[in-house]
């Protein structure tokens, strides 16, 4: 946060926009990381588990839009389900890498997410 000249006297609801975005881009690196592993990964269990962390992303990357204009609308709440949903997602990436024992960088990039995500709800609680 710091490193953004944004955050310099944003108020609450402008931080919050900073930090999903945030969001969207670890979730969107994330993807784009495991998708070509996806693709090369010879063993069929490991690239079972990989497609499953591209689609989990997917589908975090479209909670996180949808968290975005619940909060441009003022929906704090409907932004707060969005955001649990989006780490909810990320979580089954992480569980998968586990099991089929995966790169566990890509399990460090979930557990970054989860952070910044943790930030946001602790932002949205604070607008409430």
């Amino acid at each position: 946060m710091k490193s953004n000249p944004k955050t310099s006297g944003a108020d609450i609801k402008t931080l919050a926009t900073i930090t999903l975005d945030s969001a969207q881009t670890s979730a969107s690196g994330a993807m784009n990381k495991i998708t070509p592993i996806a693709d090369e990964e010879p063993k069929r269990a490991l690239r079972s588990g990989y497609v499953l962390c591209v689609q989990s992303y997917r589908s975090t990357i479209r909670y996180l839009g949808e968290a975005k204009k619940s909060l441009a609308s003022g929906d704090v709440r409907g932004q707060n389900i969005n955001v649990s949903d989006a780490m909810r997602s990320s979580t089954y990436c992480q569980d998968e890498m586990l099991k089929v024992k995966g790169d566990p960088s890509v399990v460090k990039d979930g557990g970054d997410f989860q952070n910044i995500c943790s930030i946001v709800l602790v932002i949205s609680k604070m607008m409430m």
